[in-house]
């Protein structure tokens, strides 16, 4: 397919005060936001209620790392390049659209404060990527590139492709990626239904995050296709699993699934992974 600027176009184309986790989950009914944050305060476990040693390490080693690294200035630095521009990109919304904006005629460091993965979130997809070192990873929902900055600098030798459905978002990544550097990334720009069946057909991805639509039957049909696209040794990182009821009701379907023997609530993300040798458990864990 032809490119773009970086771009590769495919045809036809959530604050609540001292609750810092809702920082992306305003919305009308916010008493969804508070009963599903409640709700999961009361089943989420510490390290001490955990007897897998995968979850266990998981946890302490690279979820609760607390530990400063250098490549968090790099990530800091991103942001604050997004956060002082004050231009305009006319998004197109293919999902369940925004709750921060009406309009598609939206402001980029207002994006970037209120859209963009949470910088909490961005140490976390880049400790994930460090501990794992994905070869082959899948982005759905480039937004801004902050996410994918991140994971980009914790695995330095992955390929990356990102898909991203509104042209200027996806334009305006590419173009943020490479002032900073990170020129191998592969920025697909078209609707993840069309994108998708191809991509899972050709490759297979050893980390995934799905950031986008936040749909039930969208999300599930993303999950059908993803399955065929991952090993034993995957992970699929779900990002606003508490988004709204349907976003749970697709959580609770995908970490069901027989394929999924281990599925992690934290609350801002879910996580899966496909290890055939671990006991099928849940957890919901402090994050």
């Amino acid at each position: 397919m032809p490119e773009l600027n970086g771009i590769y176009p495919i045809k036809n184309e959530a604050t609540l005060k001292g609750y810092p986790k809702f920082r992306k989950f305003e919305s009308v009914n916010k008493w969804h936001d508070i009963r599903a944050y409640l709700h999961y305060l009361r089943r989420a476990k510490t390290r001490y209620g955990i007897h897998s040693p995968f979850v266990y390490h998981l946890l302490t080693d690279v979820i609760g790392d607390k530990t400063t690294y250098p490549d968090y200035d790099r990530l800091r630095k991103y942001r604050r390049s997004l956060l002082t521009d004050k231009t305009y990109l006319n998004v197109t919304d293919l999902g369940a659209g925004s709750r921060h904006f009406r309009f598609g005629k939206r402001r980029i460091d207002k994006m970037a404060r209120r859209s963009a993965s949470s910088w909490k979130e961005n140490k976390l997809w880049y400790r994930l990527a460090r501990h794992f070192q994905p070869e082959k990873i899948l982005e759905l929902g480039t937004h801004l590139g902050t996410a994918t900055y991140a994971l980009a600098t914790a695995a330095p030798q992955a390929e990356i492709i990102s898909v991203e459905g509104s042209t200027e978002l996806a334009l305006k990544a590419s173009e943020q990626l490479r002032k900073f550097g990170i020129n191998r990334v592969k920025i697909i720009q078209g609707d993840f239904d069309r994108v998708l069946p191809e991509l899972t057909e050709k490759h297979t991805f050893d980390l995934v995050l799905v950031d986008g639509n936040h749909r039930c039957d969208p999300t599930l049909r993303y999950f059908e296709w993803l399955l065929n696209a991952v090993h034993n040794d995957s992970l699929i990182i779900w990002d606003d699993i508490h988004w709204s009821p349907e976003m749970e009701k697709a959580w609770d379907l995908i970490s069901a699934h027989p394929r999924v023997k281990v599925s992690i609530d934290l609350f801002c993300c879910g996580l899966t992974f496909f290890r055939r040798e671990q006991q099928k458990e849940h957890f919901v864990l402090r994050f």
